[in-house]
């Protein structure tokens, strides 16, 4: 049987209110390379639904589609061994899948790869890479990444710079940046 299948009878047992034979196929379905059997999963042992949460099981299932090539896998086992959900802490392996992810176009490992750059976590500290990581980020309107960029130059005191991505940070719905901007009794560009 192929995986599609596994997942269709999945589904079908999830509908007929059969748990364990859903897991049991969504489980045949992603050891066969099913990238939405594996979500599946990851959905079902974080929102506990037809097994009992477990997080070990959604760092391996996440890890798993992570080797997939899944991008909002990589993302996520970056998350999970960035804080140790569910695995042990790492932050050269969160680097690795956020550097994975990030070369996909996924903003938001962009963003933490740029943090991990900012701060030295799991790799050595560089602001250029962190800036770099973050405009890739804000190219793609993602405000949090335009308030860390603002950030960045406030804090080498190039204030014009700042006030810029604030701006843009303020106009994408950025709390932080709009707190500032008011802070520093700054139109918010809007």
């Amino acid at each position: 049987m192929e995986a599609e299948e596994y997942v269709k009878l999945g589904i079908i047992a999830d509908f007929q209110g059969e748990g364990e034979e859903a897991i049991d196929n969504y489980t045949k379905a992603a050891n066969m390379g099913s990238i939405v059997a594996v979500k599946m999963l990851c959905t079902c042992y974080s929102e506990g639904y037809n097994v009992v949460p477990d997080p070990q099981k959604i760092a391996y299932w996440r890890e798993r589609g992570a080797e997939l090539g899944d991008c909002e896998c990589q993302y996520y086992a970056g998350a999970n061994y960035y804080v140790g959900y569910g695995v042990e802490k790492d932050e050269k392996k969160a680097v690795y899948w956020w550097q994975k992810a990030a070369e996909k176009g996924d903003k938001y490992a962009q963003t933490s790869l740029g943090n991990c750059y900012a701060g030295g976590g799991g790799v050595e500290k560089d602001l250029a890479m962190a800036r770099f990581w973050w405009l890739k980020a804000a190219e793609q309107d993602f405000a949090e990444a335009q308030y860390l960029i603002g950030e960045s130059y406030f804090d080498e005191v190039d204030v014009q710079s700042a006030i810029l991505w604030w701006q843009k940070a303020a106009k994408g719905g950025n709390e932080d940046a709009k707190k500032t901007l008011k802070k520093l009794k700054i139109d918010l560009g809007e």
